[in-house]
C-alpha cells in the first residue's frame, strides 16, 4: 500500500516538502524533498512569479509557510492583512541584502517600479525593501490560496 501525503493540508505538511542541504562551500540552502507531487512544485513555480529557481524565493517560501506555522490565524480578518505581516517578517533589514537580492536578479526591479508607481516616496534602500516587500507580499497570497485559508 502506498501512502499518500496531502501537503496541502496545513502549512505544516506543506513546510515538510521542504529540506535543507548544505553546499560544498558551507551555505546551506532549502529545496523540495524528492518525489513531492506536481502540485506542490507548480506552487513552487508559481512563486517564483516568473524567475528560475533561486535560494531567495525558496527561502522564503519555507519563511512564510514557518510564519503562518506561528501566527494565531483566528485574529486575522483579511487575506491581505495576513500576507503584509508575513511578508513584513521577511524583509531584509540590511541594505547589503536587499542590494544582493537585486543584484541576483537585476528584473527584480519590477517590483520597486511598481512601488514608485503606488507613489511610494523614498530614498532607494526603503524602494527596494518596499518592492522586496511587494514580492514577498504576492508569493505569501500565492501560498495561502493554496492552502485554503481564505475560501
Amino acid at each position: 500500500m502506498t501512502v499518500t501525503t496531502n501537503y496541502f493540508l496545513t502549512a505544516a505538511t506543506l513546510k515538510a516538502a521542504f529540506t535543507t542541504s548544505t553546499r560544498d562551500n558551507g551555505d546551506t540552502f532549502h529545496h523540495l524533498i524528492d518525489g513531492v507531487p506536481d502540485e506542490v512544485t507548480e506552487l513552487v513555480r508559481e512563486c517564483h512569479d516568473g524567475e528560475l529557481p533561486n535560494d531567495w524565493r525558496y527561502s522564503a517560501i519555507v519563511g512564510i509557510l514557518q510564519g503562518i506555522i506561528e501566527t494565531d490565524l483566528s485574529g486575522v480578518y483579511e487575506i491581505t492583512d495576513l500576507a503584509v505581516e508575513l511578508a513584513n517578517a521577511e524583509v531584509d533589514i540590511y541594505t547589503s541584502d536587499l542590494l544582493q537580492w537585486y543584484a541576483n536578479n537585476p528584473s527584480r526591479i519590477a517590483y520597486v517600479d511598481e512601488a514608485i508607481k503606488d507613489d511610494y516616496k523614498a530614498n532607494f534602500t526603503e524602494l527596494l525593501s518596499i518592492g522586496q516587500h511587494l514580492a514577498l507580499q504576492g508569493m505569501t497570497i500565492t501560498i495561502i490560496g493554496a492552502l485554503g485559508l481564505y475560501e
